[in-house]
């Protein structure tokens, strides 16, 4: 019964911020695009445009314009093609990225150690945010993504006199890369992750992208399994010898 609630609870909270924004103050972000409409920054807004591309938070006013995209997106959730709320939708704050480089931490006196510590975080999210916009958001339109049965595949056709090229996905520690039929073990990342790889000197080039699950996530899931189903038989055996006394005692 808690498991239903929690899960009609959480139906609930999804539809309501999906109604929202997806999260929260999410329409009101600048981080957040929603189709080429919304992406247009007015003369007035120009001083603040170089801070908005390193990722830093400005509310903006609800507008009809940017209101009648959220509708849009909102009812893109319901559409038959999944793909659609995907493409009217960019999020540009990184969640759950690996990070592979950050600056030298500061050495301040202890009366300034939180806010210079909250500002060097706040730093360095906002840079973070910049290489995922720059990497994955705004990626060369020359590369195209396709989901695979394993992963991802990328193709592209490499340019003259081009050697290296940075694909716009994330790597993980666990994350096996395959380019042109060769295995990766070492190749150079950006901030989060995004991969410059090597290439033919021309022609089309092709990559795949798995994650390998370690062994000891599968162990884990194999045991959680086994403990529940283990917690079931030992309840209905329970249940059985309990009613096998009554009726022995009833006898």
């Amino acid at each position: 019964m808690l498991t239903f609630a929690a899960a009609d609870c959480l139906v609930i909270t999804l539809t309501s911020n999906a109604w929202a924004g997806y999260q929260n103050n999410v329409g009101r972000s600048r981080n957040t695009k929603f189709g080429e409409e919304t992406q247009k920054t007015s003369s007035r807004k120009k001083k603040k445009k170089a801070m908005e591309d390193y990722g830093v938070y400005h509310p903006v006013k609800l507008d009809d314009r940017r209101k009648q995209a959220l509708v849009d997106t909102n009812a893109a959730t319901h559409a038959h093609d999944l793909q659609a709320f995907l493409d009217m939708t960019k999020k540009a704050i990184p969640d759950y990225l690996p990070v592979y480089k950050w600056d030298p931490e500061p050495d301040v006196p202890s009366h300034l150690y939180t806010y210079k510590w909250k500002q060097y975080y706040t730093i360095e999210n906002s840079k973070i945010t910049a290489a995922y916009r720059k990497s994955v958001m705004n990626h060369n339109r020359n590369v195209k993504v396709k989901t695979v049965k394993h992963g991802l595949k990328l193709t592209w056709k490499a340019k003259k006199g081009k050697h290296k090229q940075q694909l716009p996905v994330i790597t993980y520690k666990q994350s096996k890369l395959t380019v042109n039929g060769r295995v990766l073990n070492k190749y150079k990342r950006n901030r989060v992750g995004a991969p410059t790889v090597p290439e033919k000197t021309k022609g089309t080039n092709t990559a795949y992208l798995e994650f390998q699950t370690p062994f000891w996530i599968k162990l884990a899931i194999a045991v959680s399994l086994l403990g529940q189903f283990a917690a079931v038989v030992w309840g209905l055996l329970w249940r059985g010898g309990s009613f096998k006394k009554r009726e022995e005692k009833k006898e």
